[in-house]
């Protein structure tokens, strides 16, 4: 069996949560400093804010606040 070549495909996606914007935007900085690269500006839908990484072996990682309290 040969790995996933991840330049052409999605080996898997990693998603996880912080409790503040700026704690995803402090992740993300933190994974770019480290050799990560970001594929597309962030998402603000206001009730919720996310922003996407890949790691220096290509894996996917989505960062995500939610803000539970609405409505």
């Amino acid at each position: 069996r040969t790995p996933c070549d991840t330049r052409t495909h999605v080996e898997a996606l990693f998603t996880f949560s912080c409790e503040a914007c700026a704690d995803v935007d402090a992740l993300v900085a933190e994974a770019v400093a480290l050799g990560g690269s970001v594929p597309k500006p962030p998402d603000d839908y206001g009730f919720m804010y996310g922003q996407a990484f890949d790691d220096p072996d290509g894996h996917s990682w989505k960062v995500l606040w939610f803000d539970a309290c609405i409505g």
